[in-house]
């Protein structure tokens, strides 16, 4: 029997975390970690709880949530950020279903991603439909408050690599769209009408912008982007993009 694995990330977001921790469906899944990098909460939650003493950043609580489904022999892994809340109880089953007919073993919800569109009125680059059910779309950018993997991924790609403090996403999109079971980058995959399943938690505020005690992330964010150049050999916007011909004949490929 494959196992469903769901891991939350939350850093001093008590409240955003509550809303999401009550919209899972806990008998829709076999496992449930959290990784608080932030304050403890003032309640014990229901869960597998990991609490960092010290801020160690996102990619290590994605990290430490992964090495934790892993380790319960999870196939299929959820990563979500503690401002998300589930609509549809049935959303991990969508995305494996997807998942199975596609034969992409990597999505991304894309809530607020650049030129993705308002939520119920998207605007994917491709819509390809695998079944009359399952349709997925492909979108020119990503987000990381959403993500499902198979566990087969992490033996290909590893995790996400912690030295990155701010792009740790990118650098692992790029990685994986170099495999043979996901899209191209600049084509990025989601189930169509993802929107009916999640949403952003509309009292939310982004927590990435302004100052913050490790320091102004703009002024962050050019160091990292030079790890990225070091680690990859260029720069993220010198990623060439596939024409629309080339995607199709990958996806096909990756269907087969």
């Amino acid at each position: 029997m494959e196992k469903i694995g769901v891991g939350i990330v939350t850093y001093n977001s008590e409240n955003y975390y509550k809303d999401l921790y009550n919209s899972i469906d806990q008998t829709k899944i076999d496992h449930l970690v959290t990784v608080n990098g932030g304050d403890e909460y003032s309640k014990q939650y229901g869960n597998h709880w990991i609490q960092h003493t010290i801020n160690k950043y996102p990619a290590v609580c994605r990290n430490d949530a992964i090495a934790a489904l892993l380790k319960e022999n999870c196939d299929h892994i959820f990563i979500i950020e503690d401002d998300m809340i589930i609509n549809d109880s049935d959303i991990f089953k969508k995305y494996i279903e997807a998942s199975k007919l596609s034969g992409l073993k990597y999505f991304s919800f894309v809530s607020t991603s650049w030129e993705s569109g308002e939520p119920w009125n998207r605007a994917p680059r491709l819509v390809v439909e695998y079944s009359k059910e399952v349709s997925v779309s492909f979108y020119k950018n990503m987000c990381n408050e959403f993500t499902y993997h198979h566990k087969s991924c992490y033996d290909k790609v590893g995790f996400y690599d912690s030295q990155f403090r701010d792009p740790f996403d990118i650098d692992m999109a790029y990685r994986e769209s170099q495999q043979d079971y996901a899209a191209p980058f600049w084509w990025f995959a989601d189930i169509t009408n993802s929107d009916f399943y999640i949403k952003n938690n509309p009292v939310a505020v982004s927590r990435l912008q302004g100052e913050r005690p490790d320091g102004n992330r703009e002024q962050r964010i050019q160091e990292q982007w030079k790890l990225f150049i070091q680690k990859h050999g260029l720069m993220v916007n010198q990623i060439p993009s596939l024409s629309k011909e080339e995607v199709i004949k990958k996806l096909k490929q990756i269907k087969a």
